[in-house]
């Protein structure tokens, strides 16, 4: 074990020598006057009481007396500024007992008390972070809930509208009724991607998924995916642009989850973006990072939405408006396995412009 100096055992042990001493001086001083008086003045009342005294109960006696008293007397005075901070160390513990988790208590010394005063201050740090994170659980789970009703019940609704039309059997016209149950079919395909979308995301957060990367270059990974969209963009008059500096941009990575991030923002870009308008990709390489900008023109993202955009279920009143068929997951699982991987991911939106960033370490 480490001997401390400023420890609260040698400071005591101090006090406690110090006070032998001031003791010792004040017994040997107070016997050096009683001499002093009884050379000048041996018929003085002070010094017949004194000699008395030395008489019946001795000197050695006296002098223990007389030292224990001036022992008790320095011993405390000494000490008085620790008593006092013990003082104020229990008092700030009732306060964190009731529960007013703001207090902060001054470390005075770097002995032991000084030591409780920060482990006091960190518990009572804690213990606020602690409540606030369940204060944000509990907000984030009505959230949650709230958000969750909303998006399962609006296509319910709509599929059990056009069920019970079909049911009731009123009406006769054929064509009608294929469009009633096509209409019943896309919201429960809807639905279908709702509830997929939130396992996904459930799994990803909870470490669920089998995570197993590999080696793969982003380059190869982004071509494929810009040709399996290409009918989607082609349908939507957009442009997919693919751009690169290097010829490989190898990262260690699980290919269908990484799949799945750039799946996600591509589709936010067709469901989002001016049609007509273009899509860019580009790779590039930062220090130990191989980097993925995807850029898209469209209506930009309100500066007040950019913070939340990775945030599950939410989405702009907007494109909440719209027939997107969104789930409001897409980005907030793309966020999760990104971060899986070690990763980073951000949003900057401008004029008609808005920029995903996606950075990976670079496997190379």
């Amino acid at each position: 074990m480490r001997l401390k100096i400023f420890s609260l055992r040698w400071k005591i042990i101090a006090l406690f020598g110090a006070s032998i001493l001031l003791s010792l001086f004040c017994v040997t001083t107070l016997i050096q006057l009683v001499h002093q008086v009884g050379v000048n003045n041996r018929t003085s009342s002070f010094y017949l009481l004194l000699k008395n005294l030395q008489t019946r109960v001795g000197v050695l006696p006296l002098g223990a007396i007389a030292g224990f008293a001036f022992f008790i007397l320095f011993f405390f005075f000494l000490s008085r500024s620790s008593l006092l901070y013990m003082e104020k160390i229990s008092r700030t513990l009732q306060q964190i007992s009731l529960g007013k988790l703001d207090v902060v208590l001054p470390p005075r010394s770097q002995d032991e008390l000084g030591e409780l005063a920060e482990n006091i201050n960190r518990m009572a740090s804690r213990l606020k972070a602690a409540l606030e994170e369940e204060r944000n659980a509990e907000r984030t789970k009505n959230e949650l809930i709230t958000s969750l009703s909303h998006d399962l019940r609006t296509p319910l609704t709509s599929i059990l509208g056009y069920l019970e039309l079909i049911g009731q059997g009123r009406e006769t016209d054929s064509a009608a009724l294929r469009r009633y149950a096509d209409i019943a079919l896309q919201k429960s395909r809807q639905l279908k991607t709702l509830i997929d979308d939130l396992f996904e995301y459930t799994s990803v957060r909870q470490g669920q998924l089998k995570f197993q990367p590999t080696r793969i270059d982003l380059r190869e990974l982004l071509a494929q995916l810009r040709e399996e969209f290409a009918p989607t963009f082609q349908t939507e008059e957009r442009t997919c642009l693919l751009s690169a500096a290097e010829t490989q941009y190898p990262v260690r990575a699980d290919g269908d989850l990484i799949v799945r991030v750039f799946e996600n923002i591509l589709s936010n870009a067709v469901r989002y973006g001016r049609r007509g308008g273009v899509v860019d990709i580009d790779l590039s390489r930062d220090g130990a990072w191989s980097v993925v900008r995807l850029a898209n023109t469209g209506n930009p993202i309100p500066a007040g939405d950019l913070p939340r955009v990775f945030d599950r279920f939410y989405r702009s009143e907007a494109s909440r408006s719209e027939e997107s068929g969104g789930s409001g997951l897409g980005l907030a699982i793309a966020k999760s396995i990104v971060d899986l991987h070690g990763g980073r991911i951000a949003v900057k939106s401008a004029a008609d412009r808005t920029v995903f960033e996606v950075r990976l370490k670079s496997d190379s």
